[in-house]
């Protein structure tokens, strides 16, 4: 599997938005998701890129459609028993294999016959795991990553930070055998990437604005 891409649940988005391009990101194409109630701010990378989610129409966020999928709770989260955070992956790279994992199938209505996305158990206290076979390196490549100031290329490794980190699934477990995914207890959620297997040994956190932290 490969991350294809991350998001954080946001009631500002442009706010957090300005934090990034501040420091240094290219914002690319924003989207919407219609009859799901939600639209995201994104930033391109050439493996992955990052979102904030955010409200769009609050009648279809709510909807018995959309709701088992908890975007409303990770968006308006102001505690730390619920993550912000979403990881979703697309074929690919090694050889975790995720239909040895139990899910359930969400179908939001802007996403064409066959297509659905595997999410991976309830918790909102663990961030969001979904899977989209649909989604394939040729399909990934037509979105055109930006050229960003700082100069980050790839997203080479994501912890993900939590005061409920432990490894109690099997998928976590694999995930955190894996190269792409860690699993570090914190005292909040939080997110860390590394770009580009952290060759300069530079961090920046983005804390309190952001739960973000940067390595390069």
């Amino acid at each position: 599997m490969k991350i294809d891409h991350i998001f954080m649940g946001s009631e500002t988005p442009d706010e957090h938005v300005k934090i990034l391009v501040d420091f240094g990101l290219t914002e690319g194409e924003s989207n919407s998701h219609p009859q799901q109630g939600t639209a995201v701010r994104r930033f391109f990378f050439e493996n992955s890129y990052f979102e904030f989610l955010y409200i769009s129409n609050l009648s279809d966020i709510k909807s018995p459609t959309t709701r088992p999928a908890q975007y409303f709770e990770r968006i308006t989260a102001n505690d730390n028993q619920t993550s912000p955070f979403a990881i979703c992956f697309r074929p690919g790279g090694n050889s975790l294999d995720f239909s040895n994992y139990k899910s359930w199938i969400y179908r939001p209505k802007f996403l064409p016959h066959p297509f659905k996305m595997d999410i991976y158990g309830h918790k909102l206290s663990d961030p969001m795991l979904c899977y989209m076979g649909f989604v394939s390196d040729e399909s990934f490549k037509k979105r055109i990553p930006q050229r960003h100031q700082i100069g980050f290329k790839d997203i080479t490794l994501l912890r993900i930070l939590s005061p409920y980190a432990d490894l109690d699934s099997k998928l976590k477990q694999d995930l955190n055998k894996s190269e792409l995914v860690k699993f570090k207890h914190n005292a909040t959620h939080t997110i860390e990437l590394t770009f580009d297997d952290a060759k300069q040994n530079k961090t920046h956190d983005f804390r309190p604005q952001l739960p973000i932290i940067f390595k390069w």
